[in-house]
């Protein structure tokens, strides 16, 4: 009996064996797709398809290229104990197709495509150089700080290089960075807030620049901005907010023109911009552990930091004005805001023309040299981040409010939507974390874009027409 029991133990002891080992052989892709396998120290190949060098993780594209799609920035990048404040940054996009046999691979920082949002959010690195069409995602280097410089052939301190005609900057990419020596970016696109907020001085926009975001570079008036011939029409480069900057542009130039008709402090250039007289066409060599072969660089933008910050001044919306304007612009200054002709008789609501208005009365209709124009509409970002701002009241036209319009105001307390309003956009109200009371007056709401109530007050008091309650009920809860 004895001997029975025993064999009985043996046997189950076998099976256990048995099926741990086929566990390990047939575990589910997802469940172990955190497990690393080491292949030289520094790389890691990830059994998701990705792999990770010096704590940057990248996947690869069917085109070959690579995303850079994660980084650790709490550990050291490499065996040798190196920290990213000593890090120079390198990525570069070059010609995949004259690549050597296992050079993509062996080398993905020299081919890649696009650097995904927020990936080195409020990193310190020795210098940053980013070379051919790269995609730079939303935040990518918000609240980053450079250090450092690459030594250049002139032994010019650079501490960041975003450089080719294709290359797009997202939005908030660079947003409130500290770079403690030159910036040069050469891009076809610069997106909203990409470089507001930092300690910039001089900027001059790249001659291939075909879009150019809402306030993309700081609005004080430590800061002059460049417009060299080559760009003649800049009606759509949002412009109109750096009410505290000076343009540089030769008066022959049609950008002149429309600056002035913008109403904003314009300076006339002497001689048409040169390419800055540090600036080589040579490829820096960089001051890290990690360092790669660039291609010869194109002319490039310059943007010189400061530690200059602006001020706050009071300002308060008003319904008439008897400013004149130019009737060529499609901008109309009317008593501290900014408004956009959108019809015949139409406008939309830009933004404050100062950033510290606490209380803010949006009217149904302004009046200019006589014509009445009714306000129907309040732009995208109107009031993003008026962090002074603590009540705001639409009037009775508007019927369309745009996306992230009063977000992040951490002084917001109440808010009241006019009669008419139709549609919300995405963000309205996002992380409006003092809202007490929200009114809606109209009986008319269609649609709240996503994210409008996001990390507002479970407190907050929403008051709805009462014959409208469960429509509401139903708009805010998709919006959530």
């Amino acid at each position: 009996m004895k001997s029975k029991n025993h064999t009985l133990h043996i046997l189950f002891l076998l099976c256990i064996s048995i099926f741990c080992l086929f566990s390990c052989f047939f575990l589910p892709i997802d469940a172990a797709s955190n497990i690393n396998t080491s292949t030289d120290g520094s790389t890691t190949e990830n059994l998701d398809g990705t792999i990770t060098i010096n704590n940057i993780t990248y996947r690869q594209r069917p085109d070959g290229y690579y995303d850079v799609i994660a980084c650790d920035k709490d550990t050291p990048y490499d065996e040798e104990g190196h920290t990213f404040e000593t890090y120079s940054l390198c990525f570069e996009k070059n010609d995949i197709t004259k690549a050597f046999p296992g050079e993509v691979e062996e080398h993905p920082c020299n081919y890649v495509a696009s650097i995904a949002d927020e990936v080195f959010r409020d990193t310190t690195f020795f210098s940053i150089y980013l070379y051919g069409g790269i995609e730079i995602g939303s935040h990518a280097f918000e609240n980053t700080t450079v250090t450092g410089f690459y030594t250049w052939e002139e032994d010019t301190p650079l501490g960041v290089f975003v450089g080719s005609d294709n290359t797009s900057i997202g939005d908030y990419a660079f947003y409130g960075a500290t770079f403690t020596n030159e910036v040069r970016i050469t891009a076809s696109s610069i997106g909203d807030y990409a470089f507001a907020n930092t300690n910039l001085t001089n900027v001059t926009l790249p001659d291939q620049l075909v879009s150019l975001g809402t306030m993309a570079f700081p609005n004080v008036e430590s800061l002059t901005i460049t417009i060299p011939n080559t760009i003649t029409n800049i009606t759509d480069f949002h412009l109109e907010s750096y009410t505290n900057i000076t343009f540089y542009v030769s008066n022959t130039n049609p950008a002149y023109t429309q600056l002035e008709e913008l109403g904003l402090k314009t300076e006339v250039s002497t001689a048409a911009p040169q390419t800055p007289s540090n600036s080589t066409q040579s490829p820096p060599s960089t001051q890290s552990p990690s360092t790669t072969t660039a291609a010869p660089m194109p002319e490039t933008t310059t943007l010189s930091p400061t530690t200059t910050t602006t001020s706050a001044t009071t300002q308060t919306a008003a319904q008439t004005t008897n400013v004149p304007q130019s009737s060529k612009s499609k901008l109309i200054t009317c008593k501290n805001a900014v408004y956009k002709i959108t019809g015949t008789s139409t406008v939309s609501f830009l933004r404050p023309t100062k950033k510290n208005v606490t209380n803010l009365t949006i009217p149904a209709q302004i009046k200019v040299k006589g014509k009445t124009y009714k306000v129907t509409r309040i732009a995208d970002k109107a009031c993003f981040k008026y962090t002074k701002l603590k009540q705001v009241t639409l009037g009775k036209n508007i019927t369309k409010v745009g996306n992230s319009a009063f977000a992040q105001c951490r002084a917001l307390r109440t808010i009241t939507f006019g009669a008419n309003v139709k549609t919300l956009g995405k963000r309205v109200l996002y992380k409006d974390t003092k809202l007490k009371k929200i009114k809606f007056k109209s009986k008319k709401l269609k649609s709240i874009g996503k994210g409008t109530f996001f990390q507002i007050p479970k407190s907050v008091n929403i008051e709805v027409p009462t014959s409208k309650v469960s429509h509401y009920i139903k708009l805010i809860n998709k919006a959530k």
